[in-house]
């Protein structure tokens, strides 16, 4: 299986955005998965939470609990890495 690194998606708006994936990973506490990207031209990093729906994944807005989670989970890893 090919690892997906660019997707693109439509936002609510309509706009099509062209995203590079940072990394994807799951919350097992929560039970959630979210999503790490960046927009071409954009050196942010964005956040969104991957809800699965059959044939189709959609991006949600994340609240900010679970930001809170996600911030968490990053510093975490960051920690690690500068060990």
């Amino acid at each position: 299986m090919e690892k997906l690194e660019k997707f693109s998606f439509e936002k609510e708006d309509g706009t099509v955005v062209n995203a590079n994936i940072v990394g994807c990973f799951t919350v097992k506490e929560i039970g959630k998965t979210f999503l790490l990207y960046n927009t071409d031209g954009n050196d942010s990093v964005d956040v969104s939470l991957v809800v699965n729906k059959g044939n189709v994944v959609e991006l949600n807005d994340i609240s900010d609990e679970d930001l809170e989670s996600v911030e968490k989970l990053i510093s975490l890893v960051a920690s690690e890495e500068e060990k």
